[in-house]
């Protein structure tokens, strides 16, 4: 019995003893719960289902012209994830005439299922593969928590021979940490995502646009993310801009 009390003592340490001793990173509390997004006018609802019992929702536009480009936006960390997704699309490839899509993660805007870095990287190359449109005329567009979403999609595509056509990243976090809610929040590690090795594999230009004024995911962590990327990459810092106010300015 003392062995066992011991081994409780300690199992319950660890985690006050990580975050005494891990690196500092940007903390943000998951945005999960049910659906409450409307579906914006000129989408088509469509549902991905990535496993057994997993159904994601998502929104998807064709293209005006047949053949044409895809814009695939991978969201954040928002409750109405989907009408926000919509919106952003909307403003950027409407009048392009490109196909849009996006989709709301395991756990947010009424898809169910738990959230983790592994599993939503793992859904992002599904959900891919289901529009079914050739990677070659992909956009892949991840904001915040999207971003290391995007380049793993990107990542897994290269793999494959068929990299997509480009990724851009507006307000990407290379390395940080999302927390359930749960009783030991506070002493809690969080699921960390990060930006590694996907990054190498990545085939295809990477452009990344970052606000001067974020202090959720400051200017560093897309300057860490390009310095990964190396020459594939180029990085906008935009004066005066915000961590959320980048999904409504206008990109150079």
């Amino acid at each position: 019995m003392r062995r066992v009390a011991i081994g409780v003592v300690v199992a319950a340490l660890i985690p006050v003893a990580w975050r005494m001793t891990a690196p500092k990173m940007p903390r943000f509390p998951y945005s999960l719960g049910p659906a409450v997004s409307v579906k914006p006018a000129g989408f088509a609802e469509w549902n991905v289902t990535v496993e057994p019992g997993i159904t994601l929702r998502g929104l998807r536009r064709e293209p005006t012209t047949p053949g044409g480009p895809w814009l695939v936006f991978l969201h954040g960390n928002e409750r109405a994830l989907l009408e926000s997704g919509a919106s952003v699309l909307d403003r950027l490839g409407a009048d392009a005439g490109v196909g849009l899509a996006t989709w709301a993660h395991r756990g947010f805007d009424g898809s169910p299922g738990t959230p983790s870095p592994e599993v939503l990287a793992a859904d992002a190359v599904k959900v891919i593969d289901a529009l079914g449109v050739p990677p070659a005329r992909l956009r892949l567009l991840g904001f915040s928590m999207g971003g290391p979403l995007a380049l793993h999609v990107a990542a897994e595509l290269s793999r494959r021979g068929t990299p997509p056509e480009s990724v851009t990243l507006l307000a990407a976090g290379a390395e940080f940490a999302m927390l359930h809610d749960v009783p030991w929040v506070r002493l809690s590690r969080g699921d960390v995502y990060r930006v590694g090795a996907d990054a190498d594999d990545v085939k295809c230009p990477v452009h990344l646009y970052v606000g001067t004024d974020d202090t959720a995911l400051p200017v560093a962590q897309s300057r860490a993310i390009a310095a990964r990327l190396g020459p594939r990459a180029t990085v906008t810092e935009l004066p005066g801009v915000t961590h959320a106010s980048i999904l409504t300015v206008a990109l150079p």
